[in-house]
């Protein structure tokens, strides 16, 4: 029978320890990626979709705005 002490059973013969361990990395590092870009994408969507609710109310705005020089425009028209 062979006799080896615990260096040479951890790190020779018992590979998969460090193996395993680098799978764990590597897979909660590409888990933490995922979820990163995911969070990225939904508040990237967040955004354009403020931006969008904010550009309409802008928009409703200018119209009303419009509509009240419009509005002006006539009564002086009529005034004249």
């Amino acid at each position: 029978m062979l006799f080896f002490d615990n260096e040479d059973k951890n790190t020779n013969f018992f590979p998969h320890r460090r193996i395993t361990e680098r799978a764990k990395r590597m897979f909660f590092c590409a888990i933490s990626y995922v979820i990163a870009q995911g969070l990225l994408q939904i508040f990237a969507c967040n955004a354009y979709v403020i931006s969008l609710i904010c550009y309409i109310f802008e928009w409703d705005d200018r119209m009303k705005n419009r509509q009240i020089i419009s509005k002006m425009e006539r009564d002086k028209a009529f005034i004249l």
